[in-house]
């Protein structure tokens, strides 16, 4: 017995699809915005779940926090100047 074909539930599926994708696309570039920018694993997988759960929120508040995170490096680079 086949089921019949319903357009509207399709166009549901193809929708959710390809919203799930563009949710996981947008935690990856945060992922690799942050490692690129030399912020710990731990950091930066953080800011990339925070993104994927809290859109557009997440992604607000990583290029406004984030992004202006200090690296382990240029933390040790201020305490080196300041002694």
């Amino acid at each position: 017995m086949e089921l019949p074909i319903n357009i509207t539930s399709l166009f549901a599926q193809i929708i959710n699809f390809i919203i799930i994708c563009g949710l996981l696309f947008i935690a990856l570039l945060v992922y690799r915005d942050a490692k690129s920018r030399g912020i710990s694993t731990t950091s930066a997988l953080f800011w990339a779940i925070v993104s994927l759960l809290t859109l557009p929120i997440g992604l607000v508040l990583y290029i406004y926090f984030g992004r202006n995170e200090k690296t382990k490096k240029e933390q040790d680079e201020i305490k080196k100047n300041l002694s």
